[in-house]
């Protein structure tokens, strides 16, 4: 047997290896499985704070006009539009929240907006809805009221080095809309039959909310999923993905394609 005086020398020797080894050394020595059951905090305010410093750029934006669209649907609605002066506003009155759903590892992101108005400096129409015409020209308004949108996506959890990763193409967006009002000025005008229309149009709030649903989950998703994992992966991953995440000129301007691609697809009520 070796001196005692040796042998501590030794195992002093070989806790200073162990100590000044990297992290990624440590990294490959602690099972998989350990790394992605251990808990690790969700950074639910990081984000939170993160997207309202984008949102709160926005309190009003401002949109290209929309030539003449045709909204049909059967006999019932048929209706020639155009719109100029488009502006969306109150995109930054959002309350948001944010549920880790930590025991399945699926985060739910809710942006509960009491009003957001489309405002049109100048509308020009002709047509009828049901048996009410539809003819006019001058300013109009679009509001929604207590519009719910719900984002969830799937995560993982990596305990060295600590984090959390938002996994791609697992995002999944709901939309809800309590009520919708518009206000269509000089519709019909020396008659109350626009009085009538903004009663009608407003109906169709719900279907509306769900047409834009269906765009969203189809031609923008990809854009909106990697927007949205990217947002994720920069605050809270190891890993975090380089340059500019958030895209937020182009993100300004997939928002004002898809009021513009949106209007059309109205002609299939």
């Amino acid at each position: 047997m070796g001196h005692p005086a040796t042998h501590r020398g030794v195992l002093a020797l070989l806790l200073l290896v162990v100590a000044a080894s990297p992290a990624s050394w440590a990294q490959q020595h602690v099972p998989e499985a350990a790394q992605e059951t251990q808990e690790v905090e969700f950074p639910v305010e990081e984000l939170l704070a993160s997207l309202r410093e984008v949102l709160d750029q926005y309190e009003t934006l401002a949109f290209p006009g929309i030539p003449t669209i045709n909204i049909v649907s059967g006999d019932q609605v048929s209706i020639a539009i155009s719109l100029s002066d488009l502006y969306l506003e109150g995109l930054n009155n959002v309350k948001p929240s944010l549920d880790p759903g930590l025991a399945e590892r699926r985060a739910a992101l809710q942006l509960d907006w009491k009003k957001i108005s489309l405002l049109v400096g100048s509308y020009t129409s002709s047509g009828h809805i049901l048996n009410l015409p539809f003819n006019g020209e001058g300013p109009m308004y679009l509001r929604l009221h207590d519009l719910l949108v719900t984002v969830s996506v799937n995560y993982t959890i990596k305990v060295i080095p600590s984090g959390v990763c938002a996994v791609a193409n697992t995002s999944d967006y709901d939309l809800d809309l309590i009520r919708m009002e518009t206000h269509l000025e000089n519709l019909n005008k020396g008659t109350d039959q626009g009085q009538l229309v903004d009663l009608v149009v407003p109906s169709f709030g719900q279907d509306i909310v769900e047409r834009l649903e269906v765009l969203i989950k189809s031609k923008y998703y990809d854009f909106l999923d990697k927007t949205l994992v990217g947002l994720i992966n920069y605050v809270a991953c190891p890993t975090k993905p380089e340059g500019d995440v958030l895209k937020t000129d182009e993100l300004m301007s997939v928002m004002k394609d898809i009021v513009k691609d949106f209007l059309p697809t109205l002609q299939d009520f």
